[in-house]
C-alpha cells in the first residue's frame, strides 16, 4: 500500500517527537540530583557575583554567565562532562559550550521539581491542598530547618564567633503557621523588585517550608534570610530570644511593606486598657510567680505547676488587674516570660524560672475561643561549669488539623509528638487560633 503525503507528514512528525524524547531523557539522566541545593546564596562560586548564576546540573556548583569568558563557559569545559546548567532566575537549561537550550517546554516530573525548587509558585487551589499533602518522607510545612551555622563558613560571612540561628528559625516556623499570613506569602511574587527585600526572602521560605516538591534532602536552609539579617540587621543575633525576633520581624514589615503589614495588623494584633489608655498589642506576657525550689526525700529538684488560665487571670482578668484585655485578635500570640530582666542575670539560662506551665489545647477568653496550633519550647544542656551558663536550643511544636497530630521540630529531625505531654515541656511562646 502506498502512503499518502498526509500519512508521511503524520509519521514524520512521531519520529521527531520520539527522537525529542529520547535527546531530553538523556539529558535528563545526566542531573545528579544529589549534589543540587537550591537553599545556598544565588552568588557565583568564582566571581562572588549575584548576577545571571547558572547553577550546574552535575555538581550542583553556582557560576556566573554564559558567554565564552565567563565563569559557566569555563566550567563547561573544564569539566567536560558538566554541560547542563540552569539559570537561576529564569529556570532556562542550557548545554555548555554548544550555548542552546533545552527542555524548554519539558513535563519531566524532575525537571518540574527542580524548576519548582527554584522558583516556587502556589495557586489558591494549591493552598487549599497543602496541609494534606504527604510525601514518602515528609508533610509539606511540617519540615526541618538546619540551623548549623557551618553554612556561613562556606558562603565566606562568618565572623570568627558562633553563631546562634535556631531563634531565627523558630520564629520564621511560627510565622509561616499563621495562616492569613502564610497564604499570602505563599502568592506573592518573590521576584518583585517593587516588594521590600526581606519581605521577599521570607515569602520564599514560607513557600520552601510548604512545598511538596523538596528535592535531594527533606529540610530546607534559611541561609538567604540570615544573610541578610547580618548585614542590615546584626543586633537580632546578640540575643538569642525568640520573642525578641518575633516582635521585631511583625514590626519591621508592618513598617515596610504595606500589604503584609494589613494583613498582620488585621489578624495578629489586639487592644489592652491600661489606665484609660488604648494600646495596640502583638502578644501578650504572662508573669510567672517567684520560683521555690525544694528537695524530696530523693533529693531531686521538683518545680511548682501553674495552669495558663490563672497566670492570664492574675494579669488581665481578675478585680484588680493593672491591664484589660478589650479586643482579642484572630491569632493570639502568649508569651511566658521566665526571667524578668535578662540583662540582671549573670546566668540567664541556669537562673531562668522553670516552673511548669499546663494547658489544654483549647483555651476560652472573654467569650472568644481559642485553639493551640504553636507551642515553642526550651531545651537545656547544662554546663559542667559552675562559672560558665547553660546551652539552650528552641524546639517548635506545630499542629497538623488535618491529620490532627502534633509535630515537634528540632533542627533538621521531625518527630511526631502526643498532644497530651506537650506542657511537660518548658514553654515560651504560644499561637493560638480563634475557632469562628
Amino acid at each position: 500500500m502506498v502512503k499518502t503525503s498526509r500519512e508521511d507528514d503524520d509519521g514524520s512528525v512521531q519520529d521527531l517527537k520520539k527522537r525529542k524524547i529520547e535527546s531530553d531523557h538523556e539529558y535528563i539522566d545526566q542531573i545528579n540530583v544529589k549534589k543540587l541545593d537550591f537553599d545556598q546564596n544565588k552568588v557565583c562560586s568564582v566571581t562572588l557575583s549575584p548576577i545571571n548564576v547558572y547553577c550546574c546540573l552535575q555538581c550542583g556548583k553556582f557560576f556566573q554567565g554564559r558567554g565564552i569568558q565567563s565563569p559557566a563557559f569555563q566550567h563547561s569545559i573544564d569539566e567536560s562532562s558538566h554541560k547542563l546548567l540552569i539559570n537561576l532566575n529564569t529556570t532556562s537549561i542550557y548545554i555548555l559550550p554548544d550555548n542552546k537550550e533545552i527542555l524548554k517546554d519539558s513535563t519531566d516530573p524532575l525537571v518540574r521539581k527542580i524548576r519548582f525548587a527554584i522558583n516556587p509558585q502556589y495557586t489558591r487551589e494549591d493552598i487549599v491542598q497543602l496541609s494534606q499533602r504527604v510525601s514518602n518522607h515528609y508533610v509539606c510545612g511540617f519540615i526541618g530547618i538546619n540551623n548549623n551555622n557551618s553554612d556561613f563558613v562556606n558562603s565566606r560571612i562568618a565572623t570568627g564567633k558562633s553563631i546562634e540561628i535556631d531563634h531565627i528559625n523558630s520564629a520564621l516556623l511560627m510565622f509561616s503557621h499563621i495562616f492569613p499570613v502564610r497564604d499570602h506569602l505563599l502568592l506573592l511574587d518573590h521576584k518583585d523588585t517593587k516588594i521590600n527585600e526581606l519581605s521577599r526572602k521570607i515569602s520564599l521560605i514560607v513557600k520552601k517550608i510548604w512545598s511538596p516538591n523538596l528535592i535531594s534532602k527533606y529540610h530546607i536552609s534559611t541561609i538567604e534570610v540570615i544573610t541578610y539579617l547580618m548585614i542590615h540587621e546584626p543586633h537580632l543575633f546578640k540575643n538569642h530570644n525568640p520573642k525578641l525576633m518575633l516582635t521585631w520581624l511583625l514590626n519591621y514589615l508592618t513598617k515596610k511593606d504595606k500589604d503584609i503589614g494589613s494583613v498582620l495588623k488585621k489578624n495578629l494584633q489586639g487592644t489592652i486598657e491600661m489606665r484609660s489608655k488604648h494600646i495596640n498589642f502583638w502578644h501578650l506576657t504572662v508573669s510567672l510567680p517567684p520560683i521555690t525550689v525544694f528537695k524530696d526525700g530523693n533529693n531531686v529538684n521538683k518545680f511548682p505547676q501553674v495552669k495558663l488560665e490563672t497566670l492570664i487571670n492574675n494579669k488581665f482578668l481578675s478585680n484588680n488587674a493593672e491591664y484589660k484585655l478589650e479586643k482579642l485578635p484572630n491569632y493570639l500570640i502568649i508569651s511566658i516570660d521566665r526571667s524578668e530582666n535578662d540583662s540582671t542575670l549573670k546566668f540567664p539560662i541556669k537562673d531562668r524560672n522553670q516552673t511548669m506551665v499546663e494547658f489544654s489545647l483549647q483555651l476560652t477568653l472573654s467569650g472568644d475561643k481559642y485553639r493551640l496550633i504553636c507551642n515553642l519550647i526550651n531545651k537545656v544542656k547544662k554546663s559542667s561549669r559552675i562559672d560558665k551558663d547553660d546551652e539552650n536550643r528552641w524546639l517548635t511544636q506545630l499542629y497538623n488539623e488535618k491529620m490532627d497530630k502534633w509535630y515537634e521540630i528540632d533542627g533538621v529531625n521531625v518527630l511526631s509528638k502526643d498532644s497530651e505531654l506537650l506542657f511537660l515541656n518548658e514553654t515560651y511562646i504560644q499561637i493560638w487560633e480563634k475557632i469562628i
